[in-house]
């Protein structure tokens, strides 16, 4: 029978995963009172009911969205799911320690589900610190159980004197993201959705005069030779003018129903090729699942993640990319100069995910002190 104690520890637990996944960044470091809890706990089974009871939590929204996408009758189906993504990441907490679980859940295989990973509250404790900062955050947890009395007031200050002097950093001059507020452009009994978005996203161009405008995940669902010839007038436009345009798009895969989540730069210098930088870890079964017949996005987890835009080395990170880790490391491992988040919250926009997802590339932001520009959907 499961003894008061830790039953309390899971409700705690709970909490957590609710109130650091609620939006804000500053609630993020509430995070970490996982591990902390965790490894307070010499018994492993303990220790994996505690996190079992925190992503459960941090991931009710997960449910709410599916609903969204897929309706009522799919609760079920949303439970199981969630439910296993649940039972996976709290199995990783039966490992020693906090560090361990940390960085097993943020790493593949694993980290391709890993989220609400306690890790991301590194850059909203100790901005501009970069792999120092992030490293020092897995430690806290063992600090804390270590030497409580030495530990806390150590962070407390380190935390209070970066967040002092950090500074948020400023986008490169002449960028601008762009919001859009489409809905589902897929829409089968709309089939001038996607017409209308096109039009609107052409005449955005020609309004704003920002030297590199950015528009949200999926802004153009299928880039083929016939949109390249639907969009020519633009893109002679924007060569003329020596203007950058990224957008994301879905590239098909030899023709097929599959495609390539990306954002795609067009280039101002005539007769260069497009270039473009793939999501490397879709959305795990909406997105990347290997068992579906068509609409597939291929997963790649050691991918290149940057380009160079307008002399900035540009990575990207591509919606549910924001909600993880591994991704992160794997754009900042290419040293890049900017940080392009895009995404489309049609069916997330009335639960915290949309809000989570800009707080983490906050956090990603100030701790690699990378200057970020997104541009959402709704």
């Amino acid at each position: 029978m499961v003894d008061r104690e830790l039953r309390i520890r899971m409700l705690v637990a709970a909490l957590v995963g609710v109130v650091a996944w609620s939006g804000p960044a500053a609630l993020i470091p509430v995070s970490l009172a996982l591990p902390i809890l965790c490894q307070s706990r010499p018994r492993r089974l303990h220790r994996a009911s505690i996190a079992f009871a925190y992503y459960a939590a941090a991931l009710w929204p997960v449910v709410a969205a599916g609903i969204a996408l897929y309706g009522w009758h799919a609760i079920p189906f949303l439970l199981v799911i969630t439910g296993l993504a649940t039972s996976v990441l709290a199995a990783c907490w039966l490992l020693p320690g906090a560090v361990l679980p940390l960085v097993v859940t943020a790493v593949p295989p694993i980290g391709i589900i890993g989220v609400a990973n306690p890790l991301t509250s590194a850059g909203i404790l100790f901005p501009g610190t970069c792999w120092v900062g992030l490293i020092a955050t897995a430690l806290i947890p063992f600090g804390i159980a270590r030497c409580p009395a030495c530990t806390v007031p150590t962070v407390l200050v380190l935390t209070l004197t970066l967040n002092g002097i950090a500074r948020v950093p400023a986008p490169p001059a002449g960028w601008r993201g762009v919001d859009t507020n489409f809905g589902d452009i897929r829409n089968k009994k709309d089939a001038a959705a996607e017409f209308r978005s096109a039009e609107w996203i052409q005449q955005a161009v020609r309004l704003y005069d920002a030297q590199v405008l950015v528009f949200p995940e999926l802004a153009v669902t299928r880039w083929t030779e016939a949109t390249e010839a639907f969009w020519q007038p633009t893109l002679a436009e924007l060569a003329q003018q020596k203007r950058t345009l990224l957008l994301g798009v879905g590239l098909p895969i030899h023709g097929g129903r599959d495609y390539r989540n990306v954002l795609m730069a067009v280039p101002f210098r005539p007769g260069t090729e497009t270039a473009s930088v793939a999501q490397s870890i879709p959305l795990p079964w909406v997105m990347w699942n290997p068992i579906a017949a068509k609409d597939r996005v291929p997963l790649s987890p050691w991918g290149r993640r940057t380009l160079r835009v307008s002399g900035q080395r540009t990575a990207a990170l591509i919606c549910y990319e924001q909600l993880i880790v591994w991704p992160v490391f794997t754009a900042v491992s290419e040293r890049p100069t900017v940080l392009v988040a895009i995404s489309n919250a049609v069916w997330t926009k009335n639960t915290p995910i949309p809000a989570v997802q800009a707080s983490g590339v906050r956090a990603w932001s100030r701790l690699f002190d990378i200057p970020a520009i997104s541009a959402v959907n709704q």
